[in-house]
């Protein structure tokens, strides 16, 4: 969730920071210790220096005030240690010696003062002691950045918590408005508005959408049913065999209009399907009842291979126009052969002979208001199979050539059962 991520950046900031001023502040302290002994050291060394070149001045014998500071009279005389550096180094004051000896030297007129400081060495002696108490100085400022951090970060997310849950638990149908009161007026309060104002101007769209669906529903459905009862009537007339062509292309039209009228109200709608476990042969058969009549007088073999148990979990009537149009599709623009309907390890298949899908259309083909030369309908048929196959979780693909056409309707992301 994003304020998880959130606090946890924040929270790693905090001991971020906290541990690379704890490191710069243990550092710089040890750094410190080091400078101020070796200043001390430096300090009576110098003192030092000032009453012995007085003593070899004035041919006195040589005498220091500290038992570990002691005069040399020639580089010679130095400890091998400090020789042999001083040849490579010849300005260094500082060096290490055998075993535990550690040394500082000045140089004088003539000769050098030598300190041997490994008995008063306080930082180097105690250098465990003091990493430890830094280790222990940092793991203690630790926890308590921790604990302000987590305290901190928790209440910064609060606010990006509750809007997450506003937005997540909001229905389909019914935007949040209004919310944006109950945030304080900083940047999350700020984004709450901006998105309090966005949700409104949503939610007014849905109800002109959700006002449009039910005029258009009763001003479309009305006079297509009142067409339908009339050319019934009709029929049952003594007609002529021009009138009954006649006729035959009125049954037809009606029946496209009826297709895409269900299907734009289907588009205008943004509803859940609810799911159940449906029967798919008794949906094939009742689409190709409905359409029959496109075939009639045509030399088409129609072949279903589907199990009479065969059962899948998906929304009736969403599946039911999806199957309508693409049985429809097939009916009408084959005109010979043969139209094939299988089903197999989760995936309808549907295959017609005719004269297969321009090649320039095949890649926008479900999209709103492509349609083939040939066809007499909106363009919207296939767009709306799209469309109600995402929704259903459903994976609608189309291969097509001279050959003919097959779509195939992939049921596996919907949990099929045989």
């Amino acid at each position: 969730m994003v304020f998880t991520l959130i606090r946890t950046r924040i929270i790693t900031s905090f001991i971020s920071i906290a541990l690379f001023v704890s490191t710069l502040f243990i550092g710089l302290g040890f750094i410190f210790s080091y400078e101020v002994e070796d200043g001390f050291f430096r300090f009576i060394l110098n003192g030092e220096r000032e009453q012995v070149e007085q003593q070899l001045a004035t041919n006195q014998a040589i005498l220091t005030h500290y038992p570990f500071v002691n005069y040399v009279e020639s580089k010679e005389a130095l400890p091998k240690v400090i020789y042999n550096i001083l040849l490579d180094e010849p300005n260094r004051t500082e060096f290490p010696g055998e075993g535990d000896k550690h040394y500082h030297i000045v140089a004088l007129t003539k000769g050098y003062l030598v300190a041997e400081v490994s008995e008063q060495l306080i930082v180097r002696k105690n250098k465990g002691g003091m990493l430890s108490f830094s280790l222990f100085f940092v793991t203690f400022i630790l926890l308590i950045v921790i604990l302000v951090a987590w305290f901190l970060a928790k209440r910064i997310t609060k606010p990006i918590k509750t809007l997450n849950e506003l937005i997540s638990n909001t229905q389909s149908d019914q935007m949040p408005v209004g919310f944006s009161s109950q945030f304080k007026q900083d940047e999350v309060g700020v984004f709450a508005k901006a998105l309090d104002n966005a949700f409104t101007r949503v939610q007014k769209f849905i109800e002109r959408e959700q006002n449009f669906t039910r005029d258009a529903s009763h001003e479309l459905r009305t006079p297509i049913a009142i067409s339908v009862g009339a050319l019934a009537l009709l029929k049952e007339t003594p007609l002529s065999d021009e009138q009954q062509v006649l006729v035959s292309r009125i049954e037809n039209a009606q029946r496209d209009m009826q297709q895409s009228v269900s299907g734009l109200l289907a588009m205008a709608r943004e509803q859940d399907y609810e799911l159940s476990d449906i029967k798919l042969l008794p949906l094939i058969e009742q689409a190709i009842l409905v359409h029959h009549k496109l075939i009639e007088n045509k030399a088409i073999e129609l072949a279903i291979n589907v199990t009479p148990d065969t059962t899948i979990i998906s929304n009736q009537d969403a599946l039911k126009m999806v199957l309508s149009n693409l049985i429809s599709n097939a009916f009408h623009h084959t005109h010979g052969g043969m139209i094939a309907i299988s089903y197999d390890q989760g995936c309808l298949t549907l295959c017609d002979s005719g004269k297969g899908i321009d090649n320039q259309i095949i890649d926008t083909v479900f999209e709103q208001g492509v349609k083939s030369e040939s066809s007499q309908g909106l363009g919207f048929g296939l767009a709306i199979v799209k469309r109600l196959c995402d929704r259903l979780a459903i994976t609608i693909s189309v291969t097509s050539d001279k050959q003919g056409t097959t779509f195939t309707l992939d049921f596996t992301n919907v949990r099929l059962k045989h």
